[in-house]
């Protein structure tokens, strides 16, 4: 299982389609566009909403059960919450791999949030500053921090996988 994290426009939507398209039987969600979705036909069947972690473990679950590797992609931004999610995951079907993605180049990080489809809004220069102060993700409490500058999407999704069969010691 993975959970690629990152600010807006750094390449976590692109990444993570790019690790589901390698991966043997990889299946990137898109947490934010899922759970939205489905919040939709929950409310409409009457089943309300259960929050993300609900959902993210669920999901999971199915689709470990049908032999996918699960490659969640979200901002993820409360630390504490993920921390909880991940140990709530590993403690139900083993080891959860994050990546926290970076981008330490305002101009490629404000070409890139140009360069977000049509469906998603641009953060523009105001947006593109205000993640290079926070810097959430440089520094975090969980996961490996991967720097995004100056690499294509191929090199990242490469990187990944490396570091996750470094980790495991094995192949996918």
């Amino acid at each position: 299982m993975i959970i690629i994290r990152g600010p807006s426009s750094v390449g976590k939507s692109s990444v993570s389609r790019r690790l589901a398209e390698i991966l043997p039987m990889g299946a990137h969600i898109d947490v934010d566009r899922t759970v939205w979705y489905s919040t939709q036909t929950w409310e409409k069947l009457g089943m309300g909403y259960f929050g993300d972690h609900g959902f993210i473990k669920a999901l999971a679950a199915e689709c470990l059960r049908l032999g996918l590797t699960p490659i969640f992609e979200q901002m993820f931004e409360d630390e504490d919450a993920l921390e909880t999610l991940v140990a709530d995951l590993e403690a139900e079907h083993g080891a959860v791999h994050v990546f926290n993605l970076t981008i330490n180049d305002e101009s490629q990080h404000l070409a890139r949030d140009s360069d977000r489809p049509a469906a998603e809004e641009p953060i523009g220069p105001d947006g593109v500053r205000y993640f290079a102060e926070k810097k959430a993700w440089d520094s975090p409490s969980i996961g490996t921090v991967i720097d995004t500058t100056g690499k294509s999407v191929s090199d990242v999704a490469e990187e990944i996988i490396i570091h996750i069969k470094n980790r495991n010691n094995s192949n996918l």
